[in-house]
């Protein structure tokens, strides 16, 4: 994903059935400058991770409701591209 000064916060889903009941979430600036931070809703709106401290690279484990979640990253407003992924945080890191 990326970010600038017109688009600094992205949001993404992740389906119930993509998911584990608890969720390793990383994100890593790739490309540009700036920090962002993030956090985790459940589809009413409640905020079960973050919002964590500003960081390049930084990764949050959160236990989840059932169903889908919204991931939220909030960066500087300056030019960057960030990788986001996500894995079962049952499961070993690969």
């Amino acid at each position: 994903m990326t970010t600038g000064a017109d688009r600094f916060a992205v949001c993404f889903s992740i389906p119930a059935d993509q998911r584990g009941a608890g969720e390793s979430i990383t994100w890593k600036r790739t490309a540009g400058s700036g920090d962002a931070r993030m956090s985790v809703f459940d589809a009413s709106g409640i905020r079960y991770c973050g919002p964590t401290g500003y960081a390049v690279e930084r990764t949050i484990t959160c236990s989840l409701p059932a169903g889908p979640v919204t991931v939220l990253l909030e960066a500087d407003s300056v030019d960057a591209a960030y990788q986001l992924t996500h894995r079962d945080a049952s499961l070993p890191a690969a």
